[in-house]
């Protein structure tokens, strides 16, 4: 083999490491997003931080006749789920962190639509969610944004997909964030609460609808 061929021989395979390493990047990328675990290297491939994002509790909300008939300026009626992120560190030396979105998600074809009614006086909503997070673990020396989500009216949110289909979201929490500097998991529990108020007006709109979603973490960056 004379020096020319030497050369082309060392692009070609360099040329091959790159395009095997941008495939298994991409591999590795969708599997975290469809999967909401994030494990990413800090020191050694033997020693990997974990992001875990998980829901035990769904929303739902049924409104009945009987709902409609006790108008008042507090919620009739409630439901809450939760979302629960966890972050782990392969070394107390370590500090790692993660930035993650929260998206509220229509598992129901049955889904909230603005009202056609003007929301006026002590009457605010109709349909809301509000929420709040609590930290375990790594919390010294850690601000935590996005502590409580006040409470929003549905009708509000920024939707993505169409109405009345299942998997309609809207992100409801921008850019949260979790650290941690130990191999014992900082857990963040996020609990949201799903409103309805009845209201001196008509609201048949709602009225004997399955209104289910569910949380869940996505946009992760470690």
């Amino acid at each position: 083999m004379n020096k020319k061929e030497t050369v082309y021989s060392v692009i070609a395979m360099i040329i091959l490491m790159v395009f095997i390493f941008i495939a298994t990047y991409a591999y590795f990328a969708g599997i975290i997003q469809n999967d909401n675990i994030v494990n990413f290297n800090t020191t050694t491939p033997e020693a990997l931080a974990s992001f875990t994002a998980y829901s035990t509790n769904p929303l739902a909300l049924n409104i009945s006749l009987d709902d409609l008939s006790n108008t008042s300026t507090n919620a009739v009626k409630t439901d809450t789920g939760d979302i629960i992120v966890q972050l782990s560190s392969p070394s107390s030396s370590k500090t790692v962190y993660c930035t993650y979105d929260i998206e509220f998600v229509w598992d129901s074809t049955d889904q909230y639509v603005t009202p056609s009614m003007t929301l006026e006086g002590d009457y605010l909503y109709e349909i809301s969610l509000s929420g709040s997070q609590s930290i375990v673990g790594d919390t010294s020396g850690h601000e935590y944004a996005n502590i409580n989500f006040s409470e929003t009216d549905l009708s509000t949110f920024s939707w993505n997909g169409s109405s009345g289909v299942a998997g309609r979201k809207a992100i409801i929490v921008n850019d949260a964030t979790i650290y941690s500097r130990s191999a014992t998991d900082t857990t963040a529990t996020w609990t949201f609460t799903l409103n309805f108020y009845s209201l001196p007006v008509k609201q048949e709109s709602v009225l004997g609808k399955n209104l289910a979603a569910h949380l869940t973490a996505s946009n992760i960056i470690c």
